[in-house]
């Protein structure tokens, strides 16, 4: 499998990301999700979106980053990703990032933010070390200037 950027590990890509479209309409066919919509007009960041109990659950699939071994919260920030789940949120939606490549920072504070169970237990105990506090503080800003 090529890792050069185009060509081939573009193609490669498309495959990763249709497969992921392949799982959701299992889930439509399974009754897991009600409706799969591929690549909704006007989004600009998921490869689709599955509803459930009307709730839009947007996928963004993305095989791997080729310039690092995981997705940190800039890359994540730069290639627009933060920015269309913040607004996705705002929505009252929920979105999933599926990648080869892991998003660390993104995934300790997503698991993090799910084991708590309100706003001051994750503050006073999942944010009392350092270096998750450090991530928190860079993804708010990133998430403020998405906001700006």
């Amino acid at each position: 499998m090529s890792t050069l950027p185009g060509g081939p590990a573009d193609k490669f890509g498309n495959i990763y990301e249709a497969l992921w479209g392949v799982v959701g309409m299992i889930k439509v066919l399974e009754g897991q999700a009600d409706a799969i919509r591929i690549e909704e007009p006007g989004t600009n960041g998921a490869e689709f979106y599955l509803e459930r109990d009307g709730i839009k659950e947007h996928w963004q699939a993305k095989r791997q980053v080729l310039s690092q071994k995981t997705w940190s919260l800039k890359l994540l920030k730069t290639e627009g990703i933060l920015e269309f789940f913040w607004h996705r949120a705002n929505a009252g939606e929920s979105c999933v990032f599926a990648s080869i490549s892991d998003a660390p920072e993104l995934r300790g504070l997503s698991e993090n933010a799910g084991d708590a169970q309100d706003w001051p237990e994750f503050q006073n105990q999942f944010l009392a070390a350092a270096c998750w506090k450090k991530h928190f503080n860079e993804l708010e800003k990133h998430l403020v200037s998405c906001h700006a």
